[in-house]
């Protein structure tokens, strides 16, 4: 939904697009964006796991428990990482 109402904004000329870029640049427009990345980062790393699954490996459920820890918490460690970046440089 949020791409969708960014190239909405961008179609429509500059004066939709500079409402939608300020409160983007708000802290709840933030806190979309960090977890949109999240979901979007999430998902890339889920997609791994299966793909990982499709070879027949990390199929038993201790093995598949811990993959999807690891699968949570990259996402979160690289969420933060990315985030960190933008802030910062």
């Amino acid at each position: 939904v949020l791409f969708t109402v960014w190239l909405v904004s961008i179609a429509m000329g500059p004066k939709a697009y500079e409402p939608f870029i300020s409160f983007m640049a708000h802290p709840f427009g933030q806190f979309l964006l960090i977890g949109w990345s999240f979901s979007v980062i999430y998902h890339m790393f889920n997609g791994i796991r299966h793909l990982i699954w499709d070879t027949g490996r990390m199929m038993k459920i201790g093995c598949a428990t811990k993959a999807g820890y690891v699968v949570f918490y990259g996402a979160i460690l690289v969420t933060a990482g990315m985030w960190f970046c933008i802030y910062n440089y």
